[in-house]
């Protein structure tokens, strides 16, 4: 029997997809997580190169600028990284980016999804 804890509070918010022989992903902006307090991203079972989780730098940067985008650290100088069939869990309160997308250290031989989840906070009366 499956248990579902805290029905309602989470919600798939949507995927990042790095294409086969690709590295990088598609991108998902602060305005889709930015009303959940947390978000997880959900590495596939099977990885290529090791993964890890970028920022995208200001709300006016050219997201098809490279060098707009900078690798997530924690602590500082260690790098964000979702190994395959893993979750990162991420408290969206205190991301400084207005988007995130996932690049891999070699060309994925297969299309790789990274689900996305946002959990809101919860509510005490």
């Amino acid at each position: 029997m499956a248990l579902n804890l805290n029905r309602g509070k989470q919600e798939h918010l949507g995927v990042l997809t790095i294409a086969n022989t690709g590295t990088e992903s598609t991108i998902m902006t602060s305005d889709e997580f930015a009303a959940f307090a947390t978000i997880g991203v959900y590495g596939p079972e099977a990885l290529t190169g090791t993964v890890t989780l970028e920022f995208l730098r200001n709300p006016t940067a050219d997201e098809t600028v490279a060098t707009n985008w900078k690798t997530a650290q924690s602590p500082p100088g260690t790098n964000v990284e979702i190994p395959a069939g893993t979750c990162v869990v991420l408290n969206t309160a205190s991301l400084p980016t207005n988007g995130i997308r996932v690049v891999s250290s070699g060309a994925e031989g297969a299309e790789r999804v990274f689900d996305v989840i946002g959990a809101r906070a919860s509510v005490t009366n």
